[in-house]
């Protein structure tokens, strides 16, 4: 503030009052905020000075003292999941080769038995032609197959075609293994009336 003097009228001086309003507010406010900015500035100028981390250049390591800058962690090239579990195999068990297991002696197949043979029964053996000797003969031949022959004779009555055995009832089987034991080609029939009951009678033609 300026003080003016100002002559009264009776010759004197007065110092006039100070002046107020905006005048003596801009006064005021600007050298506040003149020192205001000067603080902010000196603030700033010391912060960029004391950081050395904002700062890349200008920095001053002291003599005797190692520096001491941070490595950089490399990150690994390829990432290891740790989450994913390690897959175990597990051999399947070998299966081995199955041999044919050796029938026992129950377990053979038992031999078909032999079937029953039906007996032999007495024989009589007639000459149906007119060769002489020929029953004979033909008694041979049955007795050599293991017959027994009772008797022989001729055949009187109707001629027969083929060397026929005749058998009485229940005889058939008996007639059909004598047929067999002597050559197979015999004839087997039941018996006429009038032939025995009990034997087995052959008729011969050849």
């Amino acid at each position: 503030m300026t003080d003016t003097t100002t002559p009264s009228a009776d010759g004197s001086n007065r110092r006039r009052a100070p002046r107020s309003g905006p005048e003596n507010l801009r006064r005021i406010v600007v050298p506040a905020l003149l020192a205001v900015a000067s603080i902010v500035a000196l603030l700033v100028a010391f912060n960029s000075c004391s950081d050395p981390y904002d700062q890349g250049e200008g920095l001053v390591t002291p003599i005797g003292q190692p520096t001491l800058s941070p490595t950089p962690t490399t990150p690994s090239s390829t990432p290891t999941d740790s989450s994913t579990p390690t897959p175990t195999v597990t051999s399947s068990p070998s299966v081995s080769a199955s041999t044919t297991p050796t029938p026992t002696a129950s377990e053979t197949a038992s031999p078909s038995p032999t079937p029953t043979l039906a007996p032999k029964r007495p024989v009589v053996v007639l000459n149906g032609t007119t060769t002489i000797g020929l029953a004979a003969a033909y008694r041979l031949k049955v007795t050599r197959a293991g017959w027994n022959v009772v008797s022989i004779g001729n055949w009187t009555r109707s001629s027969v075609s083929a060397t026929t055995i005749f058998y009485p009832s229940g005889f058939k089987a008996s007639a059909k293994r004598l047929a067999d034991d002597l050559s197979g080609t015999q004839l087997t029939r039941e018996a006429l009336s009038g032939m025995s009951s009990t034997q087995l009678t052959i008729v011969v033609t050849n």
